[in-house]
């Protein structure tokens, strides 16, 4: 009977350890292409799982801000979030202007809260708010720079062009006091590139470091530092862009 009891109990303690086990959350250390997946598709139940297959396609992560205590961060772009462009989020002395129906939004166990709220409800400190804050400054320019990057560009390359003739179409990150971004220049066809032709219009593909970039039209990844700019491929020759920067970049560079 002794012998019987001790089996039940030894029974009860490994039933409540697997149910321990099945409510723990699952411990995220980096991210990878399986997390952004499950966080994609935990982000369209959370908020439109009543929206055809279709128009879901257009709702991605945008920019990974880091995680945080097993908090995942991140900027989403999301076409029925009606969020304007210049929105002003504001947490303590941080604020956090949006682009266009982007939006910054934290993950937990398959939950969600905007960034405010996550940092209301004491999910975030004021700390990990700044580290999030020059993340999302990496990424989300302030109109200024826009302009400052564009006039440069225009008096190095265009000084009697108009500045409407040029766009950052993506920045694709600020690094060590570089912003590298992927410009459309109406003013030039990057003759020093060879073009291969197609029915539809003309790439030109390089390979830089062990990644090979694909450009089209008059496409451009452009490297500025103080006041100068730099094809990405040059920067990375001069060791402007090290391995790491360069990985970050070609990362984003596919997501645009």
């Amino acid at each position: 009977m002794k012998k019987l009891f001790t089996t039940f109990l030894l029974i009860i303690s490994l039933l409540g350890g697997l149910f321990t086990l099945s409510s723990c959350e699952k411990k995220i250390t980096k991210n990878d292409e399986a997390v952004e997946e499950i966080v994609t598709e935990d982000y369209i139940q959370y908020y439109w799982s009543d929206l055809p297959i279709g128009q879901t396609d257009y709702m991605y992560i945008r920019y990974f801000l880091g995680i945080y205590d097993n908090l995942y961060v991140a900027v989403f772009y999301d076409w029925k979030s009606k969020i304007e462009s210049g929105h002003i989020e504001k947490i303590d002395e941080f604020e956090f202007q949006y682009s266009s129906d982007t939006r910054i939004v934290v993950w937990k166990n398959h939950k969600f809260f905007e960034l405010n709220e996550a940092y209301e409800k004491g999910l975030l400190n004021l700390e990990q708010i700044e580290i999030i804050h020059k993340e999302y400054l990496r990424y989300e320019w302030p109109e200024e720079i826009k302009n400052m990057l564009k006039e440069d560009y225009l008096n190095l390359y265009w000084p009697e062009k108009i500045i409407a003739g040029i766009r950052i179409t993506t920045p694709l990150g600020n690094y060590d006091s570089m912003y590298v971004g992927l410009f459309y220049d109406s003013y030039t066809e990057y003759i020093d590139y060879t073009y291969n032709h197609s029915d539809e219009s003309y790439f030109d593909k390089e390979i830089i470091g062990e990644y090979e970039f694909v450009y089209k039209d008059n496409f451009k990844i452009q490297v500025w530092k103080e006041h100068k700019f730099y094809l990405l491929k040059d920067a990375y020759e001069m060791g402007l862009i090290n391995d790491e920067q360069l990985e970050l970049i070609y990362r984003e560079y596919n997501k645009a």
